[in-house]
C-alpha cells in the first residue's frame, strides 16, 4: 500500500490474518491481549482501538457484494470512535494485517503474494432463494448466506497456490462464473468483492503466501499504533 492509497476514498481495504482468540491471566475478566496469525507468524493485539480497527476491516456484514473502501472503514471507525485512526491504520498496514489497494498494480501485487483459506462447510442452497448458498456448521443453523458466485470462490479459491492463481482460474474456466469479456484486472477487482462478501461473514480469511516450511519460531510480537518495523511483503506503505 503507497502512503496515499490511505487518503484515497475508494481504496479498497481487506484484513489479513486469521484470528485465534484472546488471552487471559488467571486474575484477569478482560483479555490481556488477542492473538492473529499470519503465514507462521503469531502476532498480538493489546489495544483494544487496534482490534476494533482490525475488525472492522472485515468489511460490513450488512453489506452486499462489493468493496469495502477507506471511505466505508473512516466512517465506521468515526461512528465507534476510534482514536488516532490514521497512525494506528499506518502501523496495521505496515506490518501487513490490514492492506489498502489503490491500484491494479497494488491489487495483483496483494494477490500474488496472499492467499485464501476457506472456514466453515458448504451447507447447499439456502431455504430463502436457491440462487444463493449457506455457509456454517453442519447440523446448525447457517453463519451466512452468500450468492453463487461467492459461494463459487469460496469452494475453489482456496486451492489455488495465491489469489492471482485462483483469479485467473476462474478467468480461464468455462463453467466458471465469472464474465469471460472482463479483463484480468477487472475480473480480479470482481473477485476482491467475492473474498469481501466472505471475510465480512466470518467464512473466510485472507492470509499470507507462507513457504512449505516453517521459519525458526519466535516470540510474538505486540501489535501497536506505535512504531512498527515495515514488512517485506505487499500491504505496507511505501
Amino acid at each position: 500500500m503507497r502512503a496515499s492509497a490511505v487518503d484515497s476514498a475508494r481504496a479498497v481495504v481487506l484484513p489479513v490474518g486469521q484470528y485465534l482468540g484472546a488471552t487471559y491471566d488467571a486474575d484477569q475478566t478482560e483479555p490481556g491481549a488477542h492473538l492473529v496469525r499470519m503465514g507462521w507468524q503469531e502476532g498480538e493485539i493489546v489495544d483494544q482501538n487496534d482490534v476494533d480497527l482490525w475488525h472492522l476491516a472485515h468489511g460490513a456484514w450488512s453489506g452486499q457484494r462489493g468493496r469495502w473502501t477507506m471511505r466505508d472503514l473512516v466512517r465506521a471507525a468515526d461512528d465507534i470512535g476510534i482514536t488516532d485512526f490514521e497512525s494506528r491504520l499506518s502501523a496495521m498496514c505496515r506490518i501487513g494485517l490490514v492492506v489498502v489497494l489503490g491500484d491494479s498494480q497494488e491489487m495483483t501485487d496483494f494477490a500474488k503474494s496472499h492467499r485464501l483459506h476457506a472456514l466453515m462447510a458448504g451447507l447447499g442452497a439456502s431455504d430463502a432463494d436457491d440462487r444463493t448458498r449457506s455457509l456454517g456448521i453442519v447440523g446448525q443453523t447457517p453463519i451466512a448466506v452468500v450468492d453463487e458466485a461467492s459461494y463459487d470462490f469460496w469452494q475453489w479459491g482456496p486451492l489455488a497456490p495465491d489469489i492471482w492463481t485462483a483469479a485467473t482460474t476462474m478467468f480461464h474456466r468455462p463453467e466458471g462464473t465469472a464474465q469471460p469479456h472482463l479483463s484480468r484486472e477487472s475480473h480480479l477487482s470482481e473477485v476482491l468483492g467475492y473474498i469481501q462478501m466472505l471475510v465480512s461473514r466470518g467464512v473466510a480469511y485472507v492470509d499470507r503466501v507462507a513457504p512449505s516450511i516453517p521459519p525458526q519460531r519466535s516470540r510474538r510480537t505486540p501489535v501497536a499504533a506505535a512504531e512498527q518495523p515495515a514488512a517485506d511483503d505487499h500491504g505496507g506503505p511505501e
